[in-house]
């Protein structure tokens, strides 16, 4: 009786897998997310072994970043995006204002507001290879002062008191003021001085 025996060879596959730091993969019969290098060891149907090599990367997450500055109730506000990833760019965008507003531009349109107040603005980015990041950011809408003044009536050619009555409307004082008089004086004082050139 002569016996043949075949010996069928290891077959060796190697599988690339690179994914996003949240992201994982099934392999060697656990879900992987760390990089490296992981062996599974199947069987074939003729009750061979076989391996698989996976090859685990990862790609750079983006880093969500904005540019943005407390503004007055009257001014729109200018958000810019500061988003960055070490490989790769960043493709997609995704913003929300706290007004209501959304906008998937990479500089978003100047925002307005419909009161003064405290707004949070979140902003979510996507890699080209699909990893993700969001941040948020807190923006002070701040009120509008309201001016007010009074002054004294006196006899021509005595200067006219004006006494500044405006009211800041919030936390934070009235640092600067425009006066323009009716014969093109001006003053930025807070309470100036007006000489008017003639009685009446």
């Amino acid at each position: 009786i002569i016996t043949q025996l075949f010996i069928e060879p290891i077959i060796t596959h190697t599988l690339q897998e690179t994914i996003c730091p949240e992201d994982s993969v099934f392999t060697g019969g656990y879900w992987k997310s760390v990089p490296g290098t992981y062996n599974d060891t199947l069987v074939t149907p003729e009750g061979c072994d076989s391996l698989l090599i996976t090859v685990l990367t990862n790609h750079p997450s983006p880093v969500a970043g904005m540019a943005v500055t407390n503004t007055c109730l009257d001014e729109p506000l200018t958000i810019n995006d500061a988003s960055t990833v070490s490989s790769g760019n960043v493709a997609a965008w995704q913003w929300a204002f706290g007004n209501g507003a959304t906008s998937n531009q990479q500089q978003p349109p100047s925002q307005t507001f419909p009161a003064e107040g405290v707004y949070d603005i979140t902003l979510t980015v996507w890699s080209n290879n699909g990893c993700i990041d969001s941040t948020a950011s807190t923006v002070v809408i701040h009120p509008l002062p309201t001016a007010n003044f009074t002054f004294d009536s006196v006899c021509y050619p005595q200067p006219l008191q004006f006494t500044d009555l405006s009211d800041p409307n919030g936390t934070y004082p009235i640092t600067q003021w425009a006066w323009n008089f009716t014969d093109g004086q001006t003053s930025v004082a807070q309470s100036p001085q007006f000489l008017p050139p003639v009685y009446g």
